[in-house]
């Protein structure tokens, strides 16, 4: 089942990139195997060690891959199976430069998700960082931003942005009161803009009398303001772009149905000739046939007839 995306995916994604790219470089997605599709990650480039920006994610190699799993989703099974293909997706097109030991992969979490604890037990390194060595040829390390304990710095204090709901109100206050944090008052405005009024008025912002909470008060609510206007002006663009998206795609559509046959078949063999590529990179890496048919979508007794003519 295709991950839908919602307004924290791309929250998530555009703070990532808002904090890393002082010092690193941030791919927000990336194609797989030249088929037309793109896995929904993150991909942070670091020539030269980070450790000195962060605090959590001091793991980091030269390539890093974040998927993103916020309190919304629903985590389900075949999202296990797709974690692994991705990093060998990458391994098996990259392998020039990509390879297991220069590459991390790390799942965020707004919260645990039970059912990958429950099937693969992952080992807990410290409060909110995991580990999970079965699934891939790499360690796959999970992050759970509601039991992270460090202090709101660095790279933590704006995954704490993505707290779950009872965990949240503590980092909205403490971010309310802050002076220097615009970035983040307007992306969590974004994201829970009445939850944090209400908080605001809660802390007597409106109450006191004095001209600075007056002040303080009208610079929040001019967050609010700024914000509806830049949102029509992406929501404008955005829609542009899809309308031009579902134009390609229904033109493309109406010459490949006036296309002949014989191209149609043509077409197909490519794409399948290509998928058999893949399977075939995956079974060469150590992966298992029950894997490779729920990564691939390909019945188990026809590739065990596949690999036993074959025979790698």
């Amino acid at each position: 089942m295709k991950k839908k995306r919602t307004g924290y995916d791309e929250v998530f994604k555009d703070t990532i990139r808002y904090y890393f790219e002082g010092f690193a470089i941030v791919k927000p997605e990336y194609e797989i195997h030249r088929l037309p599709r793109k896995i929904d990650i993150l991909i942070i480039e670091a020539e030269h060690s980070i450790k000195d920006y962060v605090v959590l994610f001091t793991y980091f190699k030269k390539y890093n891959i974040i998927e993103f799993k916020s309190e919304a989703d629903n985590f389900e099974l075949e999202d296990l199976y797709k974690t692994g293909y991705y990093i060998y997706a990458l391994l098996t097109r990259e392998y020039k430069e990509i390879y297991h030991k220069n590459l991390t992969y790390t799942l965020v979490c707004t919260e645990k998700p039970n059912l990958l604890f429950e099937e693969l037990k992952p080992k807990k390194l410290k409060k909110g960082l995991y580990v999970l060595k079965e699934l891939s040829i790499i360690e796959i390390k999970i992050v759970v931003i509601d039991e992270l304990e460090e202090k709101l710095e660095k790279e933590v204090k704006y995954l704490k942005m993505f707290s779950g709901k009872e965990k949240r109100r503590a980092f909205l206050e403490w971010l309310i009161e802050k002076e220097s944090e615009e970035y983040m008052l307007m992306q969590t405005m974004i994201l829970y803009g009445e939850e944090m009024m209400k908080i605001a008025k809660e802390k007597g912002y409106y109450l006191s009398g004095t001209e600075e909470r007056v002040e303080e008060l009208t610079e929040i609510f001019g967050v609010k303001e700024r914000l509806i206007k830049i949102g029509i002006e992406k929501g404008t663009q955005i829609g542009i772009e899809k309308g031009t998206q579902i134009g390609i795609e229904k033109g493309t559509q109406i010459g490949i149905e006036k296309g002949t046959q014989i191209g149609f078949r043509k077409s197909q063999r490519l794409v399948k000739k290509e998928k058999l590529k893949t399977t075939i990179r995956l079974k060469k890496s150590g992966m298992t046939i029950e894997f490779i048919s729920n990564v691939m979508e390909i019945k188990q007794d026809w590739l065990e007839r596949f690999f036993n003519k074959v025979k790698l």
